[in-house]
């Protein structure tokens, strides 16, 4: 009796076990690696409070190139509850709204210091 049982005890629990697997949806493309579109690399000029012009082009979805002053900063997104939030370099790009108009505050992480405050002039890609 107990061999009979045996097969149909390993299938019940097979069975079992691949019902707590997590569900996997398949693989989609990342929308990140496509080409760039010429507007991605156009940058997007922002005109600060010191009077220093800011520049940032955004080639993909995770990412920011911010030129301030005579540097260049790649930016990585990072999690934010609003606007968009971008580090690295030991920099902070922070945007809140789109178009002419919309802020940016750039900081120094290092020193949790706010380095200039800057409001976007060009048209949004």
């Amino acid at each position: 009796m107990l061999k009979t049982l045996a097969p149909a005890m390993l299938v019940a629990g097979t069975t079992v076990l691949a019902g707590c697997a997590p569900y996997t949806l398949p693989a989609r493309p990342d929308d990140a690696t496509k080409a760039p579109s010429p507007s991605q690399l156009d940058p997007i000029e922002y005109r600060c409070q010191s009077g220093e012009t800011a520049r940032a082009r955004y080639p993909d979805a995770t990412a920011a190139e911010v030129s301030y002053g005579n540097k260049s900063y790649d930016l990585r997104i990072a999690m934010s509850a609003d606007g968009a939030r971008y580090i690295g370099d030991s920099r902070e790009w922070w945007t809140k709204g789109s178009g002419p108009g919309a802020t940016a505050l750039f900081t120094d992480t290092d020193s949790d210091r706010i380095i200039d405050r800057c409001e976007q002039v060009s048209d949004d890609r």
